[in-house]
Order: C-alpha cells, then structure tokens, then sequence
C-alpha cells in the first residue's frame, strides 16, 4: 500500500508479464485490501512488457473488480509501452477513471483528486 487509499504496483525493469504473473498481482491485491475500495498506482519499469494473454487477464480482473477502484494511473517509460496502456485503457475507461503518466508524483495528485471526488460522491 503506497498509503491508506492508494495501493503501488511496481513492475521491475525488463520483465515478460505473463498470465500467472497477474493472477499472482491480483491475490496480493485482494488480501492486502481486504475488500476496501482503493486506487492503483501501477509503474511500469523500463523494458517492461506483457503478453496478450496477461493484458486480457488485466482487464477482465479489474472489470470484476470496478466497484472497488476509486481510480487507475499507469506510469509509463516509452512510448512502447504508452501505445500498450492506451490500448488498455480503451477498455477500462468506462469502468472507472483511468490514465496514463510519465511523472509518479503527477499520477499521485491525479488519483488524489479521483478518490476525493468518488468520496464526496
């Protein structure tokens, strides 16, 4: 957990992200926020990419997931990775606010802001 509300996900530097890598994120997930609603701070490390597969496990685990996602930012290092994000993000974007950075500490006040939004909702 990056604080209370906001949980980190860190990909290391020039990893495959497979399938079995993300249902492995996910049960992490799942137990450290033990159901509570929360926003994702996902960095991805340079070189870092994912397999078609794990992308669609992505998606269909945060669609079952929705309700308990106040927001996602996704930190990005190359423009590889940006067109990967944005093709994610396609599919997400109706389920809860998502966005792409290249700046952590802009990715953090962007989820800042959505969780203070979705509180006073």
């Amino acid at each position: 957990m990056f604080d209370d509300q906001i949980v980190e996900v860190v990909y290391n530097d020039y990893v495959m992200v497979t399938l079995k890598g993300i249902e492995d994120v996910y049960n992490i997930l799942d137990s450290v926020t033990e159901d509570k609603k929360i926003a994702k701070l996902l960095i991805i490390g340079k070189g870092t990419q994912i397999t078609e597969e794990a992308r669609l496990g992505i998606i269909e685990a945060n669609k079952l997931r929705k309700d308990m996602i106040h927001a996602e930012a996704i930190v990005v290092n190359s423009i590889a990775q940006k067109i990967s994000a944005n093709l994610y993000m396609k599919f997400i974007h109706q389920e809860y606010p998502i966005q792409c950075f290249t700046d952590i500490e802009k990715a953090i006040a962007w989820l800042s802001k959505h969780i203070s939004k979705s509180l006073t909702a």
